[in-house]
């Protein structure tokens, strides 16, 4: 899908569900951009958190005593439950440099269950609030951990291409240079190299069939985007088979 594309999916996601996106993209293709307006145009609040910067402290606070009980300080970052409805986005997530942060950060990704609030360590997220993530793909270009399966299957995987149309759409709003909205009008293949295709090998779960239970009861996606949502979450074929079916029982 386009900028455009995911943008209409992100913000179904973000209003309707307590699900966790995460947009992947090549470098430049405006995956922090087209977050950061889709908080602008659901009015929400948004709070960067970049993964490759940061420490286990840096997430779960700094340690401090309370008679003989330990607490952990609330990070700067943390939006508390008077703050406005805001959306926490995890930048860069596979670019954490140490694995422990990683593992810090796989139980605040995961959507909280039924009746529970998301967490962090000690710390509870108000259900207002929720989070996003984006990542560059795997794929030998970046310099990014590998994510393991059980962290991939707590999250909603859109992938986002470039495409021209789109980006001139952009470039009118936005009234950049004529020049180089003329130049690349004419020569639309150099907008963007192209990079290997994006696929983080998704797979059916019992978990991911909830994820998509989820969204078919609460979302409303435009039907050409359907089959890519879903196999963001259980993969093509399984996604692919499942539209078929559900169009072979309506029949």
């Amino acid at each position: 899908m386009n900028i455009a594309q995911m943008k209409r999916v992100l913000a179904e996601i973000l209003i309707n569900t307590d699900l966790t996106p995460c947009v992947v993209g090549h470098r430049g293709v405006g995956k922090t951009a087209g977050v950061v307006q889709v908080c602008r145009e659901i009015g929400r609040e948004y709070v960067a958190v970049r993964l490759g910067q940061m420490e286990v402290g840096d997430l779960v606070g700094i340690p401090y005593r309370d008679g003989q009980t330990m607490h952990w300080s609330r990070p700067s970052w943390w939006p508390g439950s008077e703050a406005p409805e805001t959306i926490i986005h995890c930048d860069e997530l596979n670019r954490a440099q140490q694995q422990d942060t990683l593992q810090a950060i796989f139980q605040f990704v995961e959507p909280p269950a039924e009746g529970q609030s998301r967490r962090l360590h000690t710390h509870e997220l108000h259900p207002r609030h929720k989070v996003v993530v984006s990542i560059n793909p795997p794929d030998g270009t970046y310099q990014v951990a590998t994510l393991d399966r059980a962290l991939l299957d707590r999250m909603v995987m859109l992938y986002v291409e470039t495409d021209y149309r789109c980006w001139a759409r952009y470039a009118r709003q936005q009234d950049f240079d004529a020049g180089v909205q003329q130049f690349l009008a004419a020569y639309p293949n150099l907008l963007a190299r192209a990079g290997a295709a994006l696929d983080m090998q998704m797979e059916p779960t019992e978990r991911a069939w909830e994820m998509v239970s989820k969204l078919r009861r609460s979302c409303r996606f435009p039907e050409d985007l359907e089959m890519e949502v879903y196999a963001g979450i259980v993969g093509q074929e399984a996604a692919v088979s499942f539209l078929r079916w559900c169009r072979e029982q309506s029949e």
